[in-house]
């Protein structure tokens, strides 16, 4: 088996590098919750199985799958994996897969469902994704580096690999669901980089901002000096008028001569 390998794109190169401490795929324990009348630990999230999910109606499931379950946030930065279309998908594919979904959650279909709401937010910010060229080229070479990364993996199992029954490299689903997992890591990351670079920015603005508070005290504070300066000026000169009279020497009046 052969491996095409597909170079990394440039855009990903500069400005997202995946770190070792990240890992958003992976379940989190779910968090205590304790009530303050009996001290009770609040049971964890279930988790539905196959079966259970199948037989839920169309729009629990979706909603379920966008909103509830544990990490969608990071599955739903993969436009891809919220429509539920292929990643070489054409428009036609993805306007028809959006309006198969948007009919299960918008929200005059439910309109007293808070979570369908939302769902339905994520399914638009996918669709809107898409649908822009640029963002669909974006989303295009995400996919490409997924791949690139998987194919790479798999070359390493085969170097590594001994004799053995169990296959070296991934095949058929466990081959997709590799690929699916890559693709929502570098979105992931992408968007972990950007809400870094925002936060620097606004750090950067909020510190512009104090620069410039201070500059304005410190003028107005001038100002204000100077202003008091110039009301003395009258009491200043005064002084100094009196202080120079002390000064001169008393010349005795003359005496009159009779």
């Amino acid at each position: 088996m052969t491996f095409k390998t597909i170079g990394m794109p440039q855009w990903l190169t500069s400005s997202c590098t995946i770190s070792e401490n990240v890992a958003p795929f992976e379940m989190p324990e779910q968090p205590n919750v304790f009530k303050e009348e009996s001290v009770e630990v609040a049971p964890a999230a279930v988790i539905p199985s196959e079966k259970e999910l199948a037989e839920m109606k169309p729009r629990d499931r979706h909603v379920y799958r966008l909103v509830t379950r544990v990490s969608a946030k990071y599955f739903n930065m993969n436009p891809f994996e919220v429509l539920q279309v292929d990643y070489d998908a054409e428009l036609p594919e993805v306007n028809k897969a959006y309006r198969k979904l948007s009919l299960y959650v918008h929200p005059d279909k439910a309109p007293n469902d808070a979570d369908a709401a939302v769902a339905f937010d994520v399914i638009s910010k996918a669709f809107k994704m898409l649908q822009d060229e640029e963002e669909l080229q974006y989303a295009k070479k995400v996919v490409d580096e997924a791949k690139h990364r998987v194919a790479e993996q798999n070359l390493a199992r085969l170097k590594s690999a001994k004799l053995s029954s169990t296959p070296a490299i991934l095949e058929g689903d466990a081959l997709k669901a590799a690929i699916n997992t890559e693709v929502c890591k570098l979105f992931a990351e992408v968007e972990i980089r950007k809400t870094e670079l925002e936060m620097k920015e606004q750090q950067q603005k909020e510190e512009l901002q104090r620069a410039e508070q201070r500059h304005q005290r410190k003028r107005k504070e001038r100002e204000a000096h100077e202003a008091k300066w110039e009301e003395g000026r009258g009491e200043r000169v005064d002084a100094w008028r009196k202080f120079e009279l002390k000064k001169m020497p008393r010349i005795p009046p003359k005496k009159s001569i009779t």
